[in-house]
């Protein structure tokens, strides 16, 4: 198997043979932290499927969706355009479609997959991809829903649908792409109830009563997890990561995951800091400031000084060339983004925000 779709030993290959043995009539659901190589599992899955369709003569038509269009762009960029150089049959045999509003930049070679709905309402008048052997359509929840007005035939489905941030979003949104599933259509939810879901995003004491602020795939593993027998042969847990330090996943399995997850890789810790992570305290009710200027000032000059305490004086010898690009700043608020982004100055400019 090619290495960008190779998968571990452990839960992972469980829940890959899991998705691959499932009936059809019953969506398979994949649950697990982040960096436990879900979007992965996916790929791997989506290759797996369009392969078999090809060498067993069948029209494969797959669909995958996920909530942000950052997410539907690692789809492209590590796994189907890299297939597509690797492997001569993929490259002339699959189609791969990636449906969203924005695009990559312009000179990119990766804008071959781009297609805004425009462009796709367009070419499916024309009657492309409709008779395509196999078709990959990537793209987020709600154009997803676009589609069903797009595509207009009624013997016309997708073979699979395979959804992934499936806890990210309103159960509505879940469901916009299963409408575009036929009755043997073969289903993968996969998420993470344990990152942010819907429940920040529903307003209002009735939503939440009738049940709006949980998603569908919590919903769906409460309820096979009460049929207990055969329906949790469906459900697959993952529980090792391959993203963080070993202590960074320690402390949020403690807090999270009832201490289920355990880290497979050795990420060091920076030189100049005595544990993997830091917290620090802008204690911004404390701070002398201007009685017009925000908490958010505070909050991003003390981001500025904590990147300039590692990283801008201190880049440690072992990472090698200082390269500012592999650097991240994370904020949950666009202003506090956007102010961010002004402060930086110089070198750290190149910082990812």
């Amino acid at each position: 198997i090619h290495k960008c779709l190779e998968v571990a030993s452990g839960s992972q290959l469980t829940a890959l043979k899991a998705i691959f043995a499932s009936s059809s009539r019953i969506p398979i659901l994949v649950s697990g932290p982040f960096g436990s190589g879900k979007t992965r599992i996916l790929a791997r899955a989506a290759y797996e499927f369009a392969m078999d369709g090809l060498r067993r003569h069948n029209t494969t038509r797959i669909l995958i969706c996920a909530h942000h269009p950052a997410s539907t762009q690692t789809y492209i960029t590590d796994y189907f355009d890299e297939i597509s150089v690797l492997d001569n049959k993929w490259r002339r045999e699959v189609k791969v479609v990636r449906i969203t509003r924005g695009i990559f930049r312009r000179d990119s070679h990766y804008n071959s997959y781009f297609r805004n709905l425009s462009q796709f309402r367009r070419e499916i008048s024309e009657e492309k991809y409709l008779h395509e052997k196999c078709l990959v359509i990537v793209t987020t929840y709600m154009t997803s829903l676009q589609l069903l007005s797009i595509i207009k035939c009624d013997d016309w489905s997708f073979t699979h649908i395979l959804l992934d941030e499936a806890a990210q979003v309103r159960e509505p949104e879940a469901i916009a792409p299963l409408c575009l599933a036929g009755k043997e259509s073969k289903i993968v939810i996969v998420g993470d109830s344990k990152q942010v879901g819907p429940a920040l995003v529903v307003l209002g004491q009735q939503a939440h009563e009738n049940g709006l602020a949980v998603s569908l795939l919590e919903r769906l593993q409460k309820k096979y997890k009460g049929y207990g027998g055969d329906a949790e042969q469906y459900l697959k847990i993952l529980t090792d990561g391959y993203r963080c330090n070993e202590d960074i996943t320690n402390f949020l399995s403690t807090l999270f995951y009832n201490r289920k997850v355990k880290s497979r890789v050795q990420v060091p810790t920076h030189p100049r800091a005595k544990f993997p992570f830091v917290f620090y305290c802008c204690d911004v009710d404390r701070t002398v400031r201007a009685p017009q200027e925000p908490a958010f000032d505070v909050e991003a000059d003390a981001v500025l000084q904590q990147l300039k305490h590692y990283f801008h004086h201190r880049w440690p010898r072992d990472w090698g060339e200082q390269n500012m690009n592999d650097l991240s700043v994370i904020t949950p608020m666009r202003n506090q983004v956007n102010l961010i982004r002004k402060k930086l100055d110089g070198q750290l400019k190149k910082v990812n925000v």
